[in-house]
């Protein structure tokens, strides 16, 4: 592919400049409403939309979605409760919903219960670009038929960059798992992510994998691995914004169009995903309905609680639980598929997907050790250079931290 002096020295310019393109002058702070002492924190301003004021605080949780079985087994007679009969037991392959998980007894109703996810307002969801650019990369780079180019680097850091996409996001993005700075900087305030890593994650960890990656790429650098790199940075990008915008959607409702549309691109449950949920989709459907049924919950939560800025935290908290249940599911069988095809793999093929596991598969790390810091520990030790841990150890221990359920 020929390309002008001119486009190249706009590519290098915009590499060397990278971490200063900023949108979304106001900062808006969310109120103090988080739990573990999170508080305000960040006032991003973020916007998902068409410049949606992201806020700020904490929320977490460990819900399980939905996607209880019916049973399975009719087939030897119709008695009710006879042999495997037709109750509601939890039907083999399927991930069972946990008590308090949307649909269920413990919801009121609310918009959610179409089935389908409705938009707080449906048209300014400009997250669902962002993912388009996510699927260009994809087909640039790691989907490509050969080995991608160094060209092929360059106009996937075009995309990238594109004015309001996805760049400008991973530069801002927070994850409010952590706490947030104390005196309420913003994670772009100079010297802040350096400060506060794992709450300022964007700038902090996902932008420089991404950075280098598009820069060795560029260079003709381990074509393969690079791409990788790429795919891990972006995805991390997209598991932690799935959350984070279900979260600040307590003080700019449409925050919940933007976590729906990270995890899927905006599809409903009986669509085709894109992005992370195009992932989890194809390699596990039960877990990709509860994920989509979590964005019920979120949405649901948001129509009962309809203030300008949510009150009904424990509600809230209900949701963001379920959102993160079913969200670390899905990343646990992402790795899991990139771990056996790393087992199974040579060449460079082999190395590619072990340059995708050491970028993300340590994100699984805080949803690990919330339960049981043993086997984080073992878990977090796989993802190093001598690779200590065999394939069929790391699959068993997260199959065991985070089953369908």
């Amino acid at each position: 592919m020929q390309r002008t002096w001119s486009t190249v020295l706009i590519v290098a310019l915009s590499l060397g400049a990278w971490a200063c393109e900023g949108e979304d002058p106001d900062e808006t702070p969310l109120a103090d409403m988080g739990m573990g002492g999170e508080g305000e924190g960040e006032g991003e301003g973020e916007g998902e939309g068409e410049g949606e004021g992201e806020g700020e605080g904490e929320g977490e949780g460990e819900g399980e979605g939905e996607g209880e079985g019916e049973g399975e087994g009719e087939g030897e007679g119709e008695g009710e409760g006879e042999g495997e009969g037709e109750g509601e037991g939890e039907g083999e392959g399927e991930c069972t919903a946990h008590p308090d998980d949307y649909p269920g007894d413990s919801w009121p109703a609310c918009i959610s219960d179409s089935g389908e996810y409705e938009p707080v307002l449906p048209d300014s969801i400009s997250t669902i670009a962002r993912i388009a650019s996510f699927e260009t990369i994809a087909d640039l780079l790691w989907r490509a038929d050969a080995a991608p180019a160094a060209d092929a680097f360059v106009d996937a850091r075009v995309e990238y960059a594109i004015d309001q996409g996805l760049d400008s996001r991973v530069q801002r993005r927070y994850d409010p798992h952590y706490p947030a700075p104390d005196d309420g900087s913003s994670c772009r305030d100079e010297g802040v992510p350096a400060q506060y890593p794992d709450y300022c994650v964007g700038p902090a960890q996902i932008l420089p994998v991404i950075v280098e990656a598009f820069q060795a790429g560029s260079m003709g650098e381990d074509p393969w691995s690079n791409a990788a790199r790429v795919e891990a940075g972006l995805l991390w990008f997209l598991y932690a914004s799935t959350y984070k915008e279900a979260y600040s959607c307590q003080a700019a409702a449409k925050d919940c169009d933007s976590s729906w549309a990270y995890y899927g691109g905006g599809a409903q449950g009986d669509e085709m995903a894109t992005g992370f949920g195009g992932y989890v989709q194809a390699l596990e459907p039960e877990t990709h309905a509860r994920v989509f049924a979590a964005h019920l919950a979120v949405r649901c939560w948001r129509d009962i609680d309809d203030a300008e800025t949510a009150m009904d935290e424990a509600l809230h908290q209900q949701a963001l639980r379920q959102v993160d249940a079913a969200l670390d599911r899905g990343l646990a069988v992402i790795l899991i598929d990139r771990v056996e095809t790393w087992a199974a793999a040579e060449g460079e093929a082999r190395d590619a997907a072990w340059a995708f596991l050491q970028v993300l598969g340590p994100v699984i790390d805080r949803a690990a050790r919330d339960i049981d810091a043993g086997a984080a520990d073992r878990l977090l030790s796989a993802w190093g250079d001598d690779a200590p841990v065999s394939a069929e150890e790391i699959v068993a221990i997260i199959e065991t931290l985070f089953p369908c359920n």
